[in-house]
């Protein structure tokens, strides 16, 4: 088959030279790169989902394949399905198209252009925003050693990346202008196909609430049905402060509470290198992520996950200010050895007293 229906999908970083990449992760951005595929076929042929299912002659046209892995690093040469014969699609190789959208939207993502070009490629919006939160599914997020690169076969020409960014690019693109609204989580109890609506328990009051939802949420609501979801709109509180009501939905995310890893401390403080990464497994309490990290007595928490790894990282940094760029003398017992765990995990750091 022609090259110009194959492409290269490359996970760089540390996650790779200390071979610390999990199935999981792979398994979830190949997963996910196909879904985008079929969103961006659906996108084109003005299709839509009948009870949550793709329609079979998108996920035939737009099928991708895995033709071999590369040794030295993990890459994937990923080859698009044959053009169909279907009277649906005559005179258009919908694949390729998809595949054409696809890095088009890949360098957007890399940050080359404003976002008035990924209104352009996807102009109706229930579309953009279905494509774009699905390649939030396996962006890696702040504190993966990680990014994932896409590029012809022949190594000569970059379609663009993913990397932490990546997830923040997405949500300015696809937020809607927020008047007096605000977020609140909750467990999914009930989902509604036919009217579009869910049934959240609140976490804190345990009442149950209704709301409607876009159609183009429905995939981050199913493939998150077990968890706890963000629900940001308008929400009308009882006389204690709690809600009472959901209207005017803006956004409906999942909240993530994969393990944290990071290898890397970053603020505007500065910057340290870990010796190895630390691993934290975030708990969700009081309508907080909370970051628990015993081994330097550092609880952080956030709103969302981002929060609270900024939160961690500050307080690291605030640590390594205060105990081990210190003389010894005027550090207590307990000082003393807190300042030496902090030197038996970093390698390097850049840190202005």
């Amino acid at each position: 088959m022609s090259d110009n229906r194959r492409f290269v999908v490359k996970f760089e970083g540390p996650a790779i030279t200390n071979h610390s990449l999990s199935f999981k992760t792979l398994a979830n951005v190949l997963d996910g790169i196909q879904n985008t595929f079929y969103y961006i076929g659906m996108e084109i042929t003005k299709r839509e989902k009948a009870r949550g299912r793709i329609p079979d002659e998108i996920q035939q046209a737009c099928e991708l394949r895995r033709v071999m892995e590369r040794s030295g690093s993990y890459e994937v040469v990923a080859e698009l399905s044959s053009p169909m014969q279907s009277g649906l699609f005559t005179g258009l190789d919908l694949g390729k198209e998809a595949l054409d959208k696809y890095f088009q939207m890949t360098d957007w993502l890399s940050g080359g252009k404003d976002e008035a070009n990924i209104r352009q490629l996807f102009p109706e919006e229930k579309h953009r925003r279905r494509i774009l939160k699905s390649v939030q599914k396996y962006s890696p997020r702040k504190g993966d050693d990680w990014v994932l690169v896409f590029q012809d076969p022949g190594g000569n020409r970059q379609y663009g990346f993913l990397d932490h960014q990546t997830v923040n690019r997405i949500d300015r693109a696809v937020s809607a202008p927020q008047y007096e609204t605000s977020t609140m989580f909750g467990q999914l109890v009930k989902i509604d196909f036919e009217q579009h609506k869910i049934t959240i328990r609140h976490e804190s009051t345990g009442k149950s609430l209704d709301c409607t939802y876009n159609p183009e949420d429905e995939d981050t609501i199913i493939t998150n049905r077990d968890g706890y979801l963000m629900i940001s709109g308008v929400i009308e509180l009882d006389t204690s402060g709690n809600p009472n009501k959901i209207a005017s939905v803006t956004d409906i995310r999942y909240l993530d509470l994969s393990p944290v890893r990071l290898s890397r401390i970053a603020t505007e403080a500065g910057s340290i290198e870990l010796k190895k990464a630390i691993v934290i497994q975030p708990v969700f309490e009081n309508q907080e992520i909370v970051l628990n990290y015993e081994d330097l007595n550092i609880i952080a928490v956030g709103e969302d996950r981002e929060q609270a790894i900024r939160d961690f990282e500050d307080d690291f940094v605030w640590l390594w200010r205060e105990y081990v760029l210190v003389e010894d003398h005027i550090l207590s017992e307990d000082a003393k050895h807190l300042k030496k765990n902090l030197q038996e995990l970093v390698r390097r750091a850049n840190i202005e007293s």
